[in-house]
């Protein structure tokens, strides 16, 4: 059961051996109110000749996935906030890279550089029913005044 309703855009635009790409989505979110909102998803500039090519901009970067397997498919970060009640392709994260391409009949040569790094998104806030963080807060000692040891009792602070 999905909390998110979401509309996806996509542009492009053709020339001569080149294309412009533009990706976009319009969500609201009824649980998680700060995924409400819009966001750029794609957009690059791609690039091909004959036996070279490139595409330069924010993009997914897919290398090869089977049934949920990731083996090579890690350059893509993943947006677990809402892991189970997205499909598996919504929660690819796009990167700002620049993917250079070499190819022939018989073998192709992908050259990539990630100047930015952006790692999973994962779930932390409490109000989201998948957060890996404790509901609630675990005990922290009380120190006496004079800050040398602990007291016998712990205490337990309340979430704000």
């Amino acid at each position: 059961m999905s909390s998110r309703t979401r509309l996806r855009g996509e542009v492009g635009k053709n020339f001569a051996g080149s294309s412009l790409f533009v990706s976009f989505n319009a969500t609201y979110n009824a649980l998680l109110k700060e995924r409400t909102g819009f966001e750029l998803r794609e957009a690059y500039l791609d690039h091909r000749q004959e036996h070279w090519g490139f595409r330069l901009g924010r993009q997914l970067v897919i290398w090869g996935a089977a049934d949920g397997v990731r083996i090579t498919d890690l350059v893509s970060p993943m947006d677990m906030t809402e892991f189970l009640a997205q499909d598996y392709d919504d929660i690819r994260m796009p990167v700002n890279a620049l993917r250079f391409f070499v190819f022939n009949d018989k073998i192709k040569l992908e050259l990539l550089a990630v100047p930015t790094f952006e790692g999973y998104k994962l779930p932390t806030d409490a109000a989201n029913p998948w957060s890996v963080l404790p509901k609630e807060t675990p005990p922290s000692p009380v120190w006496d005044a004079e800050g040398s040891r602990p007291e016998a009792a712990p205490s337990y602070a309340s979430p704000t």
